[in-house]
């Protein structure tokens, strides 16, 4: 069915603001999916964090270990040099580097003490994020297969909205739409009807030309807010045309 140009137009403002709600919806749901997926990557991070301080501990009660060996074992062969020298000299020598040595082990063993505690920490700590990390991670990744998929539908249907919005465009004097592409870019409603010889929009009165000319089927714009305006009632009779300016 062939509809009057006006109403053509009136049902293309429709359509754009049917079709400029699912838009934004569509661009909610990805910004939603970005914070989604900022929040999978600090978890990730601390996560990371929580390991690398259990490696960090690791090796550092390794680090301990490994000088307590060795003071041992150098421990072990000075008592041997002792209990093989003749030489009382050597043997004081020794003695004093023996003292040494285990003054050493035990300033480490306190320190290999004190790490394998903050090991203990980190390792409790890493168990306990462990598991929440987990039920996080699985939570977030959850929400985002289900955005996803309202962004894959929002695109589909949005893809068929903007043909449809084509055969919709063509109905309409592109005159009309070069101008209303304008207005559409400084209000939601750029299309308003005249009531009590007003603009409804910005309720400037109207001059009687002005209506005299909306009654001859023309198309104007308020001399106010520049919006089209129109007379319902003409609707419903032979198609209008524009204004000659």
């Amino acid at each position: 069915m062939e509809h009057h140009p006006l109403q053509s137009l009136i049902n293309l403002i429709e359509f754009d603001r049917e079709l400029i709600k699912i838009e934004r919806v569509l661009d909610e749901t990805q910004k939603r999916i970005t914070q989604l997926q900022k929040e999978e990557a600090k978890i990730k991070v601390d996560h990371e964090t929580a390991i690398q301080h259990v490696r960090d501990a690791k090796k550092i009660v390794h680090e301990h270990e490994v000088t307590m060996k060795d003071l041992d074992l150098r421990e072990q062969a000075k008592k041997k040099l002792l209990e093989e020298t003749d030489s009382q000299k050597v043997y004081e020598t020794l003695k004093k580097e023996i003292n040494f040595l285990k003054k050493s082990q035990y300033d480490h063993e306190k320190k290999l003490v004190q790490c394998w505690k903050e090991l203990e920490a980190a390792q409790k700590t890493f168990d306990e994020q462990e598991s929440k990390f987990k039920e996080k991670q699985e939570s977030l990744q959850k929400k985002y297969a289900e955005e996803d998929a309202t962004v894959q539908k929002l695109t589909a249907d949005l893809n068929d909205l903007y043909k449809e919005r084509v055969k919709k465009e063509k109905l309409v004097p592109q005159e009309w739409i070069q101008k209303y592409n304008m207005m559409r870019k400084q209000t939601d409603n750029p299309i308003v009807r005249v009531e009590y010889d007003s603009c409804s929009g910005c309720f400037a009165q109207l001059p009687p030309q002005s209506i005299l000319d909306l009654k001859q089927k023309k198309l104007l714009q308020c001399n106010s807010c520049y919006r089209f305006i129109y007379l319902p009632e003409e609707l419903e009779e032979e198609p209008i045309t524009q204004k000659n300016e």
